[in-house]
């Protein structure tokens, strides 16, 4: 299973609110003033797991596939874009759709082969296939 990297002040956010899913974490900030809710809010993530492969989708509609970068290091992937936010004069009465810099981590599995991850960005969409390592074979030596 991929985990996502945890802020160090999670695990007393953990605490109070267990009920969330161990690999998506809600900032505090968030839950307590709705209002921050857009410049608070993660990149949105879909993972599965298949056979021989884990697939990861992240909502990042508004981007550009040159404002987005994917890195990896010690079998944590990085997903973060990069957006200036435009200094618009207009006086808003409501802005529910602002997209500024975000990112998000995900601490892969041992299995997960890191040399094989492939990228598509499509709709809004950023797919990521991460092929996993073939399990090792058993093998029985014959004792003479």
């Amino acid at each position: 299973m991929i985990h996502t990297k945890k802020n160090p002040n999670q695990e007393q956010i953990d605490r109070l609110f267990n009920v969330f899913s161990p690999w998506l974490h809600v900032p505090v900030k968030q839950v307590f003033h709705p209002n921050n809710y857009q410049d608070s809010l993660p990149l949105l993530a879909n993972i599965n797991d298949s056979n021989d492969a884990y697939h990861l989708a992240l909502n990042i509609a508004g981007y550009t596939k040159e404002e987005v970068k994917i890195a990896i290091d010690n079998q944590i992937l990085t997903v973060t874009t990069e957006k200036a936010v435009s200094q618009d004069d207009s006086k808003y009465h409501l802005r529910e759709w602002k997209r500024s810099n975000q990112k998000r981590s995900f601490t892969l599995p041992k299995d997960a082969d890191v040399n094989s991850i492939e990228a598509a960005y499509e709709n809004g969409v950023l797919n990521i296939n991460i092929q996993k390592k073939p399990k090792p074979v058993v093998q029985t030596i014959e004792i003479k």
